[in-house]
């Protein structure tokens, strides 16, 4: 295919999205939008930026893997600890990070999904129906395939909702995408397969995926094989850990009052005994 040929292409369906949306009233989008919907993340988001610490959280930046994610030289981005180590809190305060990120850019967007072990399912479905719904509210825009679904009424399958996510990417240059704590997917089969396809199949490129969860068995050996790992147990944190306990220790008044010798002795050993949470 030519390189004219291929633009001329992308131009039509532009122009069938673009007729459909003409078609598509705003109540009716509404409609799409609800049908959509299964499970709404946003509570635990809001809990999560609730609990974030000032000043915590940015050794994450510092890293060679989230320089490369965001440069765009990888797909996926893994982190991984034990559980306490403040992974849903630092989901959040990355989100936030790439939401200012993405105010500087032009169709850019990004979007978060929380897996909860207290929804009891396969978080595959419900997190690209919830990614989905946030770009076409983004974008306004509703592509005929998803409209066709709709109309259609049945459950979607997994690949039907991967083929919208691929239409509605068409509105958008990039989409950073973060999803927490994987391995409350109960069972997780089917989202560890959409991890794997929205990083490695080439009709996703435009999305650049950060996910968090425990390091177990079974999503070590799938994230493995198209992520770059980073663990919660590393000298940035530790350094992050430091600096918060050095802060904590000179600006308390109680703790002020400790003699120099004893603050230096909390010090080390807080910071040693933290195990990276």
């Amino acid at each position: 295919m030519t390189n004219r040929s291929a633009s001329r292409d992308l131009k039509d369906i532009k122009s069938k999205v673009g007729r459909m949306n003409e078609a598509i009233g705003e109540a009716e989008k509404q409609s799409v939008y609800s049908w959509l919907r299964s499970t709404d993340p946003s509570k635990r988001y809001h809990q999560a930026c609730e609990l974030y610490e000032s000043d915590t959280g940015d050794w994450v930046f510092r890293t060679p893997e989230w320089k490369a994610w965001v440069a765009g030289r990888s797909r996926c981005v893994w982190i991984h600890g034990i559980p306490g180590a403040g992974k849903t809190i630092l989901a959040s305060h990355i989100i936030d990070t790439l939401k200012r990120m993405c105010r500087q850019g032009e169709r850019t967007a990004c979007v978060y999904y929380y897996c909860y072990f207290g929804n009891r399912q396969d978080e595959a479905a419900p997190l690209l129906k919830w990614v989905i719904d946030r770009l076409c509210r983004e974008a306004d825009v509703v592509p005929q395939c998803l409209y066709q679904l709709f109309r259609y009424g049945a459950e979607p399958s997994l690949a039907d909702l991967l083929h919208a996510l691929e239409a509605i990417l068409q509105e958008f240059q990039t989409v950073y995408l973060v999803v927490d704590a994987l391995d409350e997917s109960t069972p997780r089969v089917d989202t560890l397969r959409v991890m794997r396809d929205l990083a490695t199949d080439a009709r996703f490129a435009k999305i650049r995926v950060l996910a968090t969860s425990r390091q177990y068995i079974d999503i070590e050996n799938a994230m493995s094989q198209f992520s770059s790992p980073i663990s919660m147990r590393n000298k940035w944190l530790d350094e992050d850990i430091h600096l918060f306990i050095k802060t904590q220790l000179s600006t308390n008044r109680k703790l002020q009052r400790w003699p120099t010798d004893l603050q230096l002795a909390a010090l080390e050993g807080l910071s040693a005994k933290a195990n990276g949470m």
